[in-house]
């Protein structure tokens, strides 16, 4: 994915392998030492207009979220940005705006993110997915 950052197809199924892999705790800490973070983040940069690189890669960080030290990488990599401007940009795609939120949700399990998603306007942008009819009951 690193290599091939220009070429969307790559991101997506890079995405969707790596959510598959970060299912299990123990692949979360790989991915992360590996550089995973970084390369989803960066991915989801170059590609914002891309539905499905946005809806996979959220749905990456929700993952790898779901470890303490890894939250505090995925705000390093200004990942809570990525993920906003991901929901903003996909306003009337369910996915991404199912994968974001839920990403967002995994991320606010941690005092200093719930200050930059406060910043970022995360409360805001999560109540207008929720009643704008595009997201799923998941949401």
């Amino acid at each position: 994915m690193k290599k091939h950052n220009m070429h969307a197809n790559v991101q997506e199924w890079g995405c969707m392998a790596l959510i598959k892999l970060a299912r299990n705790a123990q692949n979360r800490v790989a991915i992360a030492q590996a550089g995973g973070i970084a390369v989803v983040v960066d991915g989801m940069k170059a590609h914002i207009t891309h539905t499905n690189v946005q809806g996979y890669g959220c749905g990456v960080l929700y993952y790898l979220a779901d470890n303490a030290e890894n939250k505090a990488a995925i705000v390093q990599a200004v990942g809570i940005v990525v993920i906003v401007e991901a929901i903003e940009k996909h306003s009337t795609h369910a996915k991404v705006q199912e994968q974001g939120c839920k990403a967002l949700c995994m991320l606010a399990d941690n005092a200093k993110n719930k200050v930059v998603m406060a910043d970022a306007g995360v409360k805001k942008l999560v109540q207008k997915a929720m009643v704008a009819g595009n997201a799923s009951a998941e949401t």
